[in-house]
Order: structure tokens, then C-alpha cells, then sequence
């Protein structure tokens, strides 16, 4: 009996009414003919060949000590302009606290009470005559007296 063969009569079976040992028996040659059935020889494909590496691993090594190095560079120089600019800027650092008769040479920029005072100041601040009372940020007190020129 034929594989087609025995198929076709399992299924003519089925639309007839199964009968069990006829049943059994087709299901055993069956498997019978499947376990004595030899293989279908296939083709295994064989591996693509890998390619090259492109970079070498010390060419990609040296590219990135490069760029680190770069990169330190580039934030040195960011660093020395920010320190450059910071320190170029004048700051407030005391407060006049009280004057007592003061005089000044410049009316016009007279030193009042609560006046902030900046470093780097352009022109000496000259005091003709009278008592001022200067407080610095840290803490320091100066009381100076007229006539004098003073720059911080």
C-alpha cells in the first residue's frame, strides 16, 4: 500500500464511520512508513565570511584619546574666560554707614548714607573736609577724615 493510498482509505473511512481496528491498523502503517522513510538530504547554506574590521582598534583608540584631549582643552579655555571676565567686572564691596559735615569735591556724586561703594573705581573719591564712616563686606569698618582722596 501506497502513502497516497493509505491516506485515501483513512479518509474514505472517516465518511464511512469509524471503525477502531481499522483505524489502529492504517494509524500504525502510517507511522511505520514515516520511521522507515529516509531523510530528505539538504543543503546547509554556508556562513557568510565576516567582514574586516574597518578601524583598527588602535586607530579608534587614538581617535578617542583625541577628542578627549579636545575636549580638557576646550573647557580650559572656557574656564580662563569666565575667570578673565569675572575679574574684570567691578564689584560692590562697602557701604558708606554715616558721614558727619561731609564735603565732597563732586556735589553731584556726594556720598550719602547706604551709597554702595565699587573696586576699581575710575577716580580717587576726594572728601574736602568732614567724617565719613565706611563699613566693608567682610566686616571692616574705616572712618576716614577731611581732606583726602580715596580709591578702592
Amino acid at each position: 500500500m501506497t502513502k497516497d493510498s493509505s491516506r485515501q482509505a483513512f479518509f474514505e473511512n472517516l465518511d464511512e464511520g469509524l471503525d477502531t481496528r481499522a483505524f489502529e491498523q492504517e494509524f500504525a502503517g502510517l507511522l511505520k512508513m514515516e520511521q522507515e522513510a529516509q531523510a530528505i538530504p539538504m543543503e546547509k547554506p554556508e556562513p557568510a565570511p565576516t567582514p574586516p574590521p574597518d578601524d583598527p582598534p588602535k586607530q579608534q583608540s587614538h581617535t578617542l584619546w583625541l577628542s578627549l584631549a579636545a575636549t580638557i582643552a576646550a573647557l580650559i579655555v572656557i574656564l580662563i574666560s569666565v575667570g578673565i571676565f569675572l575679574s574684570s567686572r567691578p564689584l560692590q564691596v562697602a557701604t558708606v554707614i554715616d558721614t558727619y559735615h561731609a564735603q565732597w569735591r563732586d556735589p553731584e556724586a556726594a556720598l550719602t548714607d547706604g551709597t554702595r561703594l565699587w573696586d576699581r573705581q575710575e577716580q580717587p573719591i576726594a572728601l574736602l573736609q568732614g567724617l565719613t564712616k565706611v563699613q566693608f563686606d567682610n566686616g571692616t569698618v574705616l572712618v576716614m577724615e577731611g581732606p583726602l582722596e580715596f580709591q578702592i
